[in-house]
């Protein structure tokens, strides 16, 4: 999954792995725009892969945002997780 994808007024650019010696990290940069024109810097983010971890979706702006008050280059660690609810 690598590449830029536009969703609502940022782009979310896929840009590869990054290893922290034996650790891989998915590096994914975010970009505002208004129309054309960049608003502020990229910020970066690397997700951490392997068991248990996901690379969010980021199908709309409001998942997008809640990526947003990470400072540039933070490390996350995104879990799957199953829910179960009696219905």
């Amino acid at each position: 999954m690598y590449g830029v994808k536009e969703i609502g007024k940022y782009n979310v650019d896929y840009k590869g792995d990054i290893w922290d010696g034996k650790i891989k990290y998915e590096m994914i940069g975010i970009q505002e725009f208004t129309g054309d024109t960049p608003v502020g810097k990229e910020k970066i983010l690397y997700f951490l892969t392997g068991k248990d971890c996901v690379i969010p979706g980021f199908r709309t702006e409001e998942e997008i945002e809640r990526f947003l008050k990470y400072r540039n280059h933070t490390k996350l660690r995104v879990r799957k997780q199953i829910v179960v609810e009696k219905i």
